[in-house]
């Protein structure tokens, strides 16, 4: 039987809560520590103990990371306006309501805007990766989840900017049908 230590934990837990010591794997700043003579001797950051060089790409990473979650939001955001602009397209009849159309017509812009403005910023986010990795080394499990992060990220563009070129196609067929429908009808 195993005994119940419930309590222990929340003990733990509370004790801990009244401490002011961060654990190092949930650092976030990265601190200088100083020899006798005042040289910078080593920095320690989020893995450990490393030098200054790795701590800089590590202080970059955490950056990527903030600029990760951005371009991540802004994807949903792009995504978001493309599921608005499929119900409008889908939506459409013979008769067009104006409003609509100019709603239309400015998410696809906007639209169009933000995966231009997403594929450059993903394509600096590679470039970043690449420096941080010559840095960290090739085989830093930071390195490579940074790496991960921007696969993830492009699969969500690629998803994103293929729902837009099958958004566009739509409209333009629709747009033909009801050329072709009111020809028909009014001759």
């Amino acid at each position: 039987m195993s005994e119940d230590r419930t309590e222990e934990f929340f003990g733990l837990c509370r004790s801990v809560e009244g401490s002011t010591v961060t654990p190092p794997l949930h650092r976030q700043t990265t601190e200088l520590h100083s020899n006798v003579s005042g040289a910078a001797t080593k920095y320690e950051g989020r893995y450990g103990n490393v030098g200054p060089a790795a701590a800089s790409a590590q202080s970059e990473l955490r950056d990527f990371h903030s600029t990760a979650s951005s371009i991540s939001k802004e994807i949903a955001s792009t995504s978001a306006m493309l599921g608005e602009l499929t119900q409008l397209v889908r939506r459409r009849g013979l008769f067009v309501n104006e409003s609509t159309d100019d709603r239309v017509n400015w998410l696809v812009l906007k639209i169009k805007s933000n995966i231009e403005a997403l594929n450059g910023r993903l394509d600096e986010s590679q470039r970043v990766i690449a420096r941080q990795k010559r840095s960290l080394g090739r085989t830093s499990q930071a390195g490579q989840e940074a790496t991960n992060l921007v696969g993830q990220l492009q699969d969500e563009f690629v998803r994103a900017t293929k729902g837009f070129k099958d958004v566009l196609q739509q409209r333009s067929d629709r747009m033909k049908e009801t050329t072709d429908r009111r020809k028909q009808v009014f001759g």
